[in-house]
């Protein structure tokens, strides 16, 4: 397998993690002092808990291969609607934009997550296409 180095806070430098994470109070279970340190979610903290993590800027998972169509496919989670505008523009990243698979939402596969997806797309496209032409 290959490994796949992610960075939970990339806004971050090293020297600012190194910091926080020298003052880790020692009664604080490693879950707390990252939340309250680094503001990271409870997946994210799960994560680097699973993969034997320390570092929210060098999280380490080894890739050994796809694992089938059936994980391949999401059906459920991603990011809230309320975090992107009506054109699918992510409110705090301007010039982002979330659309299809990668917005959270209950969909079967198939025919109606495909179209959601396609159409989501074209909503992000042609504002794109209006505001940078």
């Amino acid at each position: 397998g290959e490994p796949l180095l992610i960075d939970l806070r990339p806004d971050l430098s090293p020297e600012t993690i190194a910091a926080k994470l020298a003052k880790r109070k020692p009664k604080d279970s490693q879950s707390n002092a990252l939340r309250k340190a680094f503001n990271l979610t409870p997946a994210a903290i799960g994560l680097m808990r699973e993969v034997g993590a320390t570092d929210p800027k060098r999280v380490s998972l080894m890739l050994t291969g796809p694992a089938g169509l059936a994980r391949a496919i999401s059906s459920a989670g991603g990011i809230a609607r309320h975090e992107v505008d009506e054109h699918f523009q992510l409110r705090k990243v301007p010039g982002y934009y979330a659309v299809g698979e990668m917005l959270d939402w209950e969909a079967p596969t198939g025919g109606y997550l495909l179209q959601a997806c396609f159409s989501t797309a074209v909503v992000a496209a042609r504002h794109l296409l209006l505001t940078h032409t």
